[in-house]
């Protein structure tokens, strides 16, 4: 897990990411990025979360006001990620942080930061396939549906 820590620090921060502790913050005037990188709790297994802070907003107590898990559109590159990420599948390490950083950087980072602004935001939300994961505090500020 620290081979992918460091990689993962070091693809993030030659975009301005700072760390702290499994989590990565770009801050910005109107929205706040994080990444995360979670541990599965039934194997040694990790997952790459991301969302974004709106910073007119309260968060309460949730990390982000809206977040998804890294996937891409590839059913093939999700898989990989997935693979990559599961440290019970061998996989030499030279390989493995070679295609994360390479996914991150031509995946990740496009996505995150094609969104700069709420109504770049609010775009994002509304290609969503459901809003049910969409806060409510998140709903009312965009006026979204609520039921």
């Amino acid at each position: 897990m620290q081979a992918i820590t460091k990689a993962i620090t070091d693809i993030l921060a030659e975009s301005g990411y700072r760390k702290k502790g499994n989590f990565w913050w770009f801050e910005d005037d109107v929205l706040n990025k994080v990444i995360h990188l979670q541990k599965s709790n039934y194997s040694n297994k990790f997952y790459l979360n991301y969302g974004f802070v709106i910073k007119a907003l309260d968060l309460g107590r949730l990390i982000s006001h809206v977040y998804d898990r890294f996937w891409s559109k590839d059913q093939n590159e999700t898989d990989r990620v997935d693979q990559l990420l599961d440290l019970e599948l061998w996989i030499p390490e030279k390989e493995r942080l070679s295609e994360l950083r390479q996914l991150i950087k031509e995946k990740l980072l496009p996505q995150l930061n094609s969104i700069n602004t709420e109504a770049e935001l609010l775009g994002y939300i509304k290609r969503r396939q459901t809003l049910n994961d969409i806060p409510l505090v998140v709903k009312r500020h965009f006026n979204l549906p609520i039921d």
